[in-house]
């Protein structure tokens, strides 16, 4: 079992850190990401081989992306930043990927085994004392779930955030991995096993189950925020709007000079940078989008009883 373990961790650290790269620096945010079309070779194409640039340039970001968890994470609780360089509330989603990270830059060299070890049983220890219960406030999660964001410190609910299960799950991976690498017989590595199990065997999935065949995303003390969501759905978008007056041909050309700009390669990168799909239409589909989200939203709003104050 060690062995193979450790030949996988071995093999594959380059492509592990890569996508921790990707999706823990990318995505620190939480902001909606674009999708990239994945290509599959053909069995007739010649394999792909790097130059010596395209393995420097991986190796650096491997070797940066271990250091920003490493660096950024508070040593004194394990919590890591949902962001840098500004002051930031800790992302449960972000430790999952530091604790993740850890056993990767042991392979390296980048740390030692004892120094991991030590960073990881502070974030098990901390995660598994952290106070719990339905209150909403000066707690750290309920039914072994956890709050999307943590302060930093205390580790107590950032503001009012969900209890978020998927936040969690990507939590609890990192801890496997912890449990499954640190497998030595020795009373640390014990210690990192018993807290990883523990852990995940107290989230009470049956109580974040809707009864039936979905899991609820998240949860609040206050109760009417916890309404079924289900087949919930909402974008948002981003549109330019003239007066009423404005001459059609007018319109017009505004709308062909800005579909341009959209379609130009310097605006659809920085657009698609941004975490928006750059999508363009005519005036008169803008339109129809215009008055078809008032009804919609409109039925919402009549619903839940909302009155513009």
């Amino acid at each position: 079992m060690t062995s193979t373990i450790r030949r996988t961790f071995a093999e594959s650290v380059r492509h592990a850190l890569v996508v921790l790269a990707i999706v823990g620096l990318s995505g620190a945010g939480c902001a909606r990401t674009v999708p990239v079309e994945a290509s599959v070779v053909s069995s007739g194409a010649a394999a792909y081989h790097p130059t010596p640039e395209d393995g420097a340039f991986v190796d650096t970001l491997a070797r940066r992306t271990f250091d920003f968890f490493w660096q950024t994470t508070n040593p004194r609780n394990g919590l890591t930043p949902d962001r840098w360089p500004t002051k930031s509330f800790s992302s449960v989603a972000a430790v999952g990927f530091a604790l993740t990270a850890y056993p990767i830059g042991v392979e390296h060299g980048w740390v030692t085994r004892e120094a991991a070890r030590e960073r990881v049983l502070t974030t098990l220890r901390f995660f598994w004392n952290a106070p719990q219960g339905p209150q909403g406030s000066n707690v750290t999660g309920y039914h072994g779930f956890f709050y999307h964001f943590l302060d930093m410190e205390t580790g107590y609910r950032f503001d009012r955030v969900e209890l978020s299960t998927i936040d969690t799950a990507l939590l609890l991976a990192g801890a496997l991995t912890c449990r499954q690498y640190f497998d030595r017989d020795d009373a640390g590595d014990r210690e990192v096993r018993a807290l990883a199990d523990s852990l995940y065997a107290r989230v009470d999935w049956t109580w974040a189950s809707d009864g039936a065949t979905l899991v609820n995303m998240g949860w609040r003390p206050d109760s009417a925020a916890n309404q079924d969501a289900r087949g919930f759905n909402i974008s948002s978008w981003y549109g330019i709007l003239a007066p009423g007056a404005t001459p059609k041909p007018i319109i017009a050309a505004l709308n062909d000079a800005l579909v341009q700009i959209v379609k130009s390669p310097a605006a659809s990168k920085r657009l698609l940078e941004l975490g928006v799909d750059p999508v363009s239409n005519t005036p008169e589909q803008f339109d129809a989008l215009i008055r078809a989200d008032i009804v919609k939203w409109g039925k919402v709003a009549k619903a839940a009883n909302i009155k513009v104050n």
